[in-house]
């Protein structure tokens, strides 16, 4: 392998050294997955659920559930379970739908005098 103008040689050993050192500056123990875009934004994490309405089919409810990793996303919507009967009783009879996202923690929706700042580019 060559590294500008120096020719490289390394061991099966030196290849998965190689190969740890670049998985260890990927990932971030609890952080997920280090984001490589410019400017080194701080991530989060966005699960969406779907209520799939019985009679028709059709999706009217979404519920979003954020978190610093998906892991605190999932507890999130566990103790939304344990508070709303119509999404507990659409869980347990396999109507839901479910997504994940990384997102950038700037799309994390913030309260502010005017209501919710979703920061989507919706004036509504």
């Amino acid at each position: 392998m060559k590294f500008g103008e120096y020719d490289v040689t390394l061991s099966p050993l030196g290849w998965f050294t190689l190969a740890a050192a670049a998985a260890a500056n990927a990932v971030a123990p609890g952080q997920g997955f280090r984001s490589s875009r410019e400017g080194k934004q701080d991530m989060a994490y966005k699960l969406t659920v779907f209520i799939v309405n019985p009679d028709d089919q059709e999706i009217y409810v979404e519920h979003n559930f954020y978190g610093r990793t998906r892991a605190d996303a999932e507890h999130v919507k566990k103790e939304h379970l344990g508070s709303c009967e119509y999404f507990s009783a659409a869980e347990e009879e396999g109507r839901t739908v479910e997504e994940g996202e990384e997102i950038e923690a700037d799309d994390w929706p913030v309260v502010d005098d005017g209501g919710v700042d979703h920061d989507d580019g919706d004036d509504r």
